[in-house]
């Protein structure tokens, strides 16, 4: 359901914008992805494995701590320091484009079918890079992992990622996708949606759980707080989370259930 007026704004945003990634930084780049997060504009993201290593260091000091910590980081697009690279220099018409066409849309099915038709555009895109060569060729390629991904992330950035990779280079990197979401149909809800607050009521020790539970539940502070207020609940891990992404992590993680609290502080349908 791609939509050639969309692919024809982003392939050269997209393309400019990764060039110059490239052409700025040479290092060893794993993952490069097209991001649409709920109402947001789509925008780059990229790991290097020079960045993460850099990010690490900085953040955690100690080799003990990079390595406890290295995975929850490896895959956070948000994380990055390329994360909307050369936005605000290329993205421009994509922006434009945007407002136009998701203004005015009212019902839940003008907001799906549009979504629909962004996210399916935004893999042409990637695919029209791909295939251009843009992302490198032979095991340089091998090596990296391209997708179009919407966020919160969606089963179907799985089904995409097969599409634009090889089943080699998506197994590869198996442990990307073992935190995929069940896929969200009713689109209303990804634009407005129940939010909740979470919060731990039961003590926790174990470090390995904890550093789980900031990955699953995307608490915002430093370690430290948290290892802190796991160790004295009631303890508040996220604010204004959306519901339905915390009951599926919830479901999906069986041993969260009974230390946690869910309690809704918003709907937004009307």
């Amino acid at each position: 359901m791609f939509d050639y007026e969309i692919i024809n704004i982003l392939v050269p945003a997209v393309e400019k914008s990764f060039k110059k990634l490239f052409a700025v930084y040479n290092e060893n780049f794993y993952y490069c992805s097209l991001i649409m997060a709920e109402d947001a504009v789509p925008y780059i993201s990229a790991w290097s494995e020079e960045a993460l290593k850099h990010f690490l260091i900085q953040k955690y000091k100690t080799e003990d701590k990079i390595n406890e910590n290295e995975l929850m980081y490896r895959w956070s697009y948000a994380d990055s320091p390329y994360c909307a690279y050369g936005f605000e220099e290329y993205f421009e018409d994509v922006k434009k484009l945007f407002k136009r066409r998701f203004g005015g849309i009212v019902a839940d099915d003008g907001y799906k079918e549009e979504i629909t038709r962004w996210i399916d555009s935004m893999e042409k895109a990637m695919q029209i890079l791909v295939e251009k060569g843009t992302f490198g060729k032979g095991q340089y390629r091998y090596n990296m992992l391209i997708n179009a991904e919407i966020m919160p992330p969606e089963n179907s950035n799985y089904k995409r990622a097969l599409r634009l990779n090889s089943l080699e280079t998506v197994n590869k990197y198996h442990e990307y996708f073992e935190d995929e979401c069940i896929e969200e149909k009713d689109y209303y809800s990804v634009w407005n949606p129940e939010l909740c607050d979470v919060t731990l009521i039961q003590p926790v020790t174990d470090k390995k759980l904890i550093v789980k539970l900031r990955k699953c539940f995307y608490y915002d502070n430093d370690l430290k707080s948290l290892f802190e207020g796991c160790a004295n609940p009631p303890f508040v891990l996220k604010k204004g989370a959306v519901y339905n992404m915390i009951i599926e992590t919830i479901k999906h993680n069986p041993e969260f259930s009974g230390l946690v609290e869910i309690k809704k502080i918003s709907n937004k349908k009307k």
